[in-house]
């Protein structure tokens, strides 16, 4: 019985410490607010900075850190904050807007590579929702549409039997489009492949190597791929496919 009660109390110490956690975490978020409202973005920055090393994160909290960065005219910092917000909401036309706006102050025009046009709508439409609403939605028309095959199945009434068999035909491969949608919606979220560039410059080189002559200077804002590191240097790909050699403390990923 003493065994119940120690379980029953570490799990009501655990609630009130993380109620507690979540409670001055919003609080600093209250002041955070009210210091860019005042103009004040350094404080802002500082004390979101703060929750984020507190361990929490969200849509609100990214994208507001990203508008003070902005503010700061640290443009790889805003960009960084706004990529990392649209994670949280990929679809969301406010933290959409502001990402646009803070890309218009990169300095290098690197021209993306084409991307083959069925490649370029299935990213957008990826991003429409997160992970988890596209599995949702994938779950829900895979269920109506093993009803479909039941009533199809079991149904004596001849036009039910057509209308079950023509759902389940429909909704059950849309459902693997959908969960294929979420699996690349979560891998995108969750692997960290991509970068932005956050020093004001960095030398970019073929090769990693100290003596071996930049080819670029690349600027802050610029979001690249990252393909390896090795120590204090880390490879990437640029927006227009070119790869080549950064310092790594010259980038954050998302």
């Amino acid at each position: 019985m003493k065994i119940y009660k120690i379980i029953i109390v570490n799990i009501l110490c655990t609630f009130f410490f993380v109620k507690s956690f979540a409670s001055d975490a919003q609080q600093v978020f209250t002041e955070a607010n009210q210091a860019f409202q005042k103009g004040d973005f350094s404080l802002s920055t500082q004390k979101y900075e703060d929750i984020l090393r507190g361990g929490i994160g969200s849509k609100e909290l990214y994208f507001n850190l990203g508008n003070s960065y902005f503010r700061l005219n640290q443009t790889g910092k805003s960009i960084l904050n706004y990529e990392r917000a649209l994670r949280f909401s990929p679809s969301d036309g406010d933290i959409q807007s502001n990402l646009l706006v803070a890309q218009t102050r990169i300095s290098e025009n690197i021209e993306p590579i084409s991307q083959v046009f069925f490649v370029r709508w299935w990213q957008i439409l990826r991003g429409q929702m997160s992970a988890d609403l596209w599995s949702s939605l994938g779950l829900i028309f895979l269920w109506v549409g093993i009803s479909g095959l039941a009533f199809w199945f079991l149904d004596k009434e001849r036009t039910r039997k057509k209308q079950g068999f023509l759902t389940a035909t429909i909704l059950i491969p849309l459902s693997i489009l959908l969960f294929l949608l979420a699996k690349s919606a979560n891998s995108e979220a969750t692997t960290a492949r991509f970068a932005i560039v956050i020093a004001r410059e960095t030398p970019f080189r073929p090769a990693p190597d100290a003596s071996v002559l930049p080819t670029a200077i690349i600027h802050e804002g610029v979001k690249v791929e990252i393909l390896d590191n090795i120590q204090d240097l880390v490879k990437v790909r640029l927006p227009n496919g070119e790869e080549g050699w950064l310092l790594m403390s010259g980038v954050e990923k998302i």
